[in-house]
């Protein structure tokens, strides 16, 4: 299975994410939001809406705010059930320090193709990117990234039954976040597009490298929906859907082969788990078995003990010369059933017919 799938993989890596490719087959379709001629104003009308940062309401769409009755969001999308929105005040996201200028709260990219990231880990979902120049307003630091306020170029979503929408408005920049030109949109997509093709190579060396664990399209996927999002014409647009269909597949049958993969490894250690636990332990092995007796004030006894089972002496038992804990051992198993090892010497001096085990070993026995 393991080789089919390193084929298939590669196979499925294959397509690049350019934004010159324009022609290609289709693929699944996702749910793709209409672009609104002018941003509408909204109001909050219940009590807590939950601001998501993927247009679903399962385990899946990730929580990133809650806003209160009355507030306000700014509708720039539509589709189905969702408003997609700018980012509310207090949305934050991260982006790696080395890529930042930093001046006082204010950062600057300081090369294109910047990712914002959903969390200050390299793997982590990029939810859009910075253009070389463009500024964020830093709220924290944590081991070489910078917490931000989300730009606007990340979109958030709502449930489009719990605002009512008002007026139509200008989208503001925020200070920290110069207005581009809508000209300029398109080639933010293509900006995007590269990203992911630029995360979707790091995935295609780790397939070839044969480190299938590390695989994750995750971050491939995201780049592309930022990009279908955002774009405007339609054949930029086409193209990204395109890509975001076709890696959304492989993606969607990556992660469920790894998950019954993952599975059936958990069966497989849980079977053998339990087979050791039914496991049959070999019996120990003893040359005499009986309940342990004391001799008494037999004259010229063979031994300190016996073994006795039945109400017949099966052995006398002694042990070693020299070996002064054995009585007490031997005593402390009175009237036990116990086997024991040693030599075992017949017909001991006045007691033919009788035997003597001169003890080196001896254990309980349990039936």
């Amino acid at each position: 299975m393991k080789a089919w799938w390193i084929v298939g993989v590669v196979a499925a890596l294959a397509p690049r994410a350019s934004a010159q490719e324009a022609k290609g087959k289709g693929g699944e379709q996702k749910v793709v939001f209409e672009q609104k001629a002018a941003a509408v104003e909204a109001e909050v009308t219940v009590e807590r809406l939950n601001v998501r940062m993927f247009p679903k309401a399962d385990q899946t769409s990730i929580i990133t705010s809650v806003l209160g009755l009355g507030e306000k969001v700014t509708i720039v999308g539509e589709r189905e059930d969702y408003f997609q929105i700018l980012p509310p005040k207090g949305s934050l996201a991260w982006v790696f320090g080395k890529n930042i200028r930093k001046e006082g709260a204010v950062g600057t990219a300081t090369s294109n193709d910047v990712p914002v990231r959903m969390d200050s880990r390299v793997n982590a979902d990029t939810l859009a990117v910075l253009k070389e120049g463009e500024t964020v307003k830093i709220v924290g630091e944590h081991m070489g990234w910078f917490k931000i306020e989300s730009p606007n170029a990340v979109k958030y979503f709502v449930g489009k039954k719990y605002v009512r929408p008002g007026k139509a408005v200008e989208p503001v920049a925020r200070k920290d976040e110069p207005r581009k030109p809508a000209a300029e949109s398109d080639a933010q997509v293509i900006s995007s597009l590269k990203v992911a093709e630029t995360l979707l190579e790091e995935q295609r060396k780790l397939v070839d490298a044969q480190e299938l664990d590390k695989v994750n399209l995750g971050p491939v996927v995201s780049a592309l929906e930022n990009a279908r999002d955002m774009a405007q014409t339609a054949a930029v647009k086409g193209e990204a859907q395109r890509l975001l269909a076709h890696y959304d597949k492989v993606h969607r049958a990556w992660t469920e082969y790894r998950l019954k993969k993952a599975e059936s490894e958990r069966d497989l250690a849980e079977k053998i788990l339990r087979a050791k636990e039914t496991e049959v332990k070999p019996v120990k092995k003893f040359i005499m078995e009986g309940y342990v007796d004391t001799v008494g004030l037999i004259f010229n006894r063979p031994g300190t003990h016996k073994l006795v089972m039945g109400g017949k002496i099966v052995c006398f038992l002694r042990g070693k010369d020299g070996d002064d804990k054995m009585p007490a051992r031997l005593n402390d198993q009175f009237q036990k059933l116990v086997g024991v090892n040693g030599t075992l010497i017949q017909n001991p001096e006045g007691w033919d017919g009788f035997s003597v085990v001169v003890v080196e070993e001896i254990g309980p026995i349990t039936k």
